[in-house]
């Protein structure tokens, strides 16, 4: 019910929208949630759980539970860390997954440790490198996955 919301908001970064609603998917099971200050460490609200101890200067929890914000926010969020990846050098797979990482892992603790992931990734070939640190420490490889298996937006 939320594909054109997706569609537009991945739109207007470049992103494919199934990465967008594959977040969606695997922080909330695409339900507008609150999570923020109701468990020790824990400050997700909306579908895209983002995080209000980290973001709110930039978005309210209010507009956080409004999916159009939301996905625009979040479509934000992962392209700045994919353009960032992408300008190191990496191809579009790599700083896609990286970009995941990112959301989950919050770029806000800087991008050394994403790019030392990244570099192993490469390396190997084996994009499950960036899953560490992440929760579940399969986030990335699982949003890929469901990425995958979406309807096509």
């Amino acid at each position: 019910r939320h594909a054109d919301t997706l569609r537009q908001a991945a739109g207007e970064y470049g992103l494919n929208p199934n990465i967008l609603a594959a977040i969606g998917v695997r922080e909330t099971g695409f339900r507008a949630i609150y999570e923020y200050g109701r468990h020790p460490g824990t400050g997700g609200a909306g579908v895209f759980q983002i995080d209000m101890r980290y973001h709110d200067r930039n978005i309210s929890a209010r507009e956080a539970m409004d999916i159009s914000i939301a996905a625009r926010y979040a479509a934000g969020l992962l392209a700045d860390s994919f353009d960032f990846y992408s300008g190191q050098g990496f191809d579009a797979e790599l700083s896609e997954a990286a970009a995941i990482r990112d959301y989950n892992a919050s770029p806000g603790r800087g991008h050394r440790r994403t790019l030392a992931y990244l570099r192993r990734a490469q390396a190997t070939g084996n994009i499950g490198e960036l899953d560490r640190g992440t929760t579940g420490r399969n986030y990335v490889t699982n949003v890929l996955a469901i990425a995958r298996h979406c309807v096509s937006l």
